[in-house]
C-alpha cells in the first residue's frame, strides 16, 4: 500500500467551502469578509452617486441656458430632479450601510466639464444630444454596479434606481427626436 500523506487546506478555502455549504457559525474570517464586501458596495454606491450629482450639475448648465426654451427646458428640470433623487436615494443607501458620503468626481464627470462651454455655444439639439451620452452612460454604471453589488443594494438599483436611470434616458432620447424635427436654434 502506497502512503498517502493527508494534505493541509488554507483555512481561508475551508471556510469558504464551509460557508458556500451552510457552513458554521458566524466566525471573525466571515466577518471580515463580510465587512470587506459591504466596504466595496458603499465604494460603488459612492461613485454612482457622485455620478448623479455630476449629472445635476450638467444639466444645471444647460437649463441655465434653455429655460426660455419651453417643453425642452421642462422636460431637463424634470430629468435634473430624477438625478437629485436618485443622489439622495443613493446617499441613503451609504448612510444605511454604514457608510460615509464621498464627493469625489462622478462618472458623469466628462459630460459635466463639457456642459458649460457647451452651453455658452452649442445649439440646443447638440446640448441634448451631449445629456443623451451621458444618459446612456449612466445606463452603462448602472448596469454594470447591479452585476457587483450585493443585496440590499442591488435589489434597490434593480427595482428602482435602474429602471428610472433608464426612463430618464429615453425621455432624453425622445427630447433630442423633437428637437432634430424642429429648425437649429441657437442659445443666444
Amino acid at each position: 500500500m502506497q502512503n498517502v500523506k493527508s494534505q493541509q487546506v488554507p483555512v481561508e478555502f475551508e471556510m469558504a467551502r464551509m460557508e458556500g455549504e451552510g457552513g458554521p457559525p458566524s466566525t471573525s474570517f466571515e466577518a471580515s469578509k463580510a465587512a470587506d464586501r459591504t466596504r466595496v458596495n458603499i465604494r460603488r454606491l459612492n461613485q454612482l452617486r457622485a455620478g448623479e450629482l455630476a449629472a445635476a450639475t450638467t444639466y444645471d448648465a444647460v437649463i441655465t441656458r434653455l429655460a426660455r426654451h419651453g417643453v425642452a427646458g421642462l422636460k431637463l428640470l424634470e430629468t435634473l430632479e430624477d438625478h437629485r433623487h436618485r443622489a439622495a436615494r443613493l446617499a441613503e443607501l451609504v448612510i444605511h450601510m454604514g457608510g460615509t458620503l464621498q464627493n469625489e468626481p462622478g462618472s458623469w464627470g466628462f459630460f459635466e466639464n463639457m456642459a458649460e462651454p457647451m452651453a455658452m455655444t452649442a445649439s440646443e439639439t447638440m446640448a441634448v444630444a451631449l445629456l443623451k451620452e451621458g444618459e446612456e452612460f449612466g445606463v452603462r454604471e448602472y448596469t454594470t454596479a447591479l452585476e457587483r453589488l450585493e443585496l440590499p443594494a442591488r435589489a434597490v438599483l434593480e427595482n428602482e434606481l435602474l429602471p428610472e436611470q433608464i426612463r430618464a434616458h429615453h425621455e432624453i432620447d425622445e427630447l433630442l427626436t423633437t428637437l432634430r424635427e424642429q429648425p437649429v436654434r441657437s442659445f443666444s
